[in-house]
């Protein structure tokens, strides 16, 4: 299986927000997000609109073979522009544990060198995991494990060096 990262162009958005919901689905086993009446998840409108409209902001579909696989978004810090920070990043399920997504953050990476942050909710224990072995995996010295809240949620913070 080849994986590959591809820009999401702007005439892919729709798509992307339809994947997006995936995402959120999966994510409000934490967060406790409701449903709305039109069946899908809400979020502010502003959250996304950054990755089309700014120069540091960078959103990827992951691909698995011809298949769209998830998502990678990136940006910088919000409270460093020297760091770029893992946004939010999705495999869909039937792709999780086939290292599709340790070889996207790696293309991720290898995108964007310099420093990083991810940022996990301390309660979502396999993506502590994933993000464990994945940060590892690329860090020229080591990984930097910091709790902190980002929002009103606790998270890990995952600070490295890379690319």
């Amino acid at each position: 299986m080849t994986i590959s990262l591809r820009p999401i162009e702007q005439a892919q958005r729709s798509a992307f927000e339809r994947l997006f919901q995936l995402y959120l689905h999966d994510m409000s086993q934490f967060m406790r997000w409701p449903v709305g009446a039109n069946g899908l998840f809400a979020y502010p409108q502003d959250l996304l609109t950054p990755y089309w409209a700014r120069d540091d902001h960078w959103p990827y579909f992951i691909y698995a073979d011809d298949q769209i696989a998830g998502f990678s978004l990136v940006r910088v810090a919000t409270d460093d522009d020297a760091i770029f920070d893992m946004g939010q990043f999705f495999t869909l399920r039937a792709f999780r544990g086939k290292a599709v997504g340790i070889e996207a953050f790696h293309q991720t990476v290898r995108c964007h060198p310099g420093q990083w942050q991810v940022r996990v909710l301390v309660e979502n224990t396999p993506a502590l995991g994933f993000w464990t072995k994945a940060t590892a995996a690329v860090a020229h010295s080591g990984v930097t494990v910091a709790r902190r809240d980002y929002q009103q949620h606790l998270m890990d913070y995952y600070s490295f060096s890379a690319g």
